[in-house]
């Protein structure tokens, strides 16, 4: 989880949010917007995606949070995820993998050492897919941090 701590009053804060996302932004009103993320918030919750046009990522990560108030001013506390088409697509794949898999193993008495580590290294590449990379992390935090 990622908490990012402000001096602001939570509704000052809502009130960053909301003008530093605001459609006037867009359009050419600036580049951050235009080409790299969007969001949106309903009430104290929040949503910062990034565009999967400039993402390096093979899937687009989505920062999801909350504006909560605490006795110094406000924190802004999320956690990274991926859509939920994504998390389907994967447990498609990852059930094919073991469709194929049990198939294999039931057609054949024996199994090679080599077909169970091919299936694992598959596994693993895919839920790696999963993973939110530490640069695009720090994006998402300096883009909260100019609300801040």
């Amino acid at each position: 989880m990622i908490v990012l701590k402000s001096n602001r009053s939570p509704e000052e804060l809502i009130a960053r949010w909301d003008d530093r996302l605001n459609p006037a932004r867009f359009a050419g009103h600036d580049d951050v917007l235009d080409l790299v993320f969007c969001g949106k918030r309903k009430g104290n919750k929040i949503m910062l995606m990034r565009r999967t046009g400039v993402s390096r990522e093979p899937l687009s990560s989505i920062f999801r949070g909350k504006i909560v108030g605490t006795a110094e001013g406000s924190e802004i506390r999320g956690f990274f995820t991926k859509s939920v088409t994504e998390y389907v697509c994967i447990g498609v794949i990852l059930a094919l993998a073991l469709t194929i898999f049990l198939e294999v193993k039931k057609r054949y008495t024996e199994i090679s050492w080599m077909s169970v580590a091919f299936l694992i290294l598959f596994l693993i590449a895919i839920l790696s897919l999963l993973r939110t990379g530490k640069r695009t992390k720090e994006k998402y935090i300096d883009f909260l941090k100019d609300i801040l």
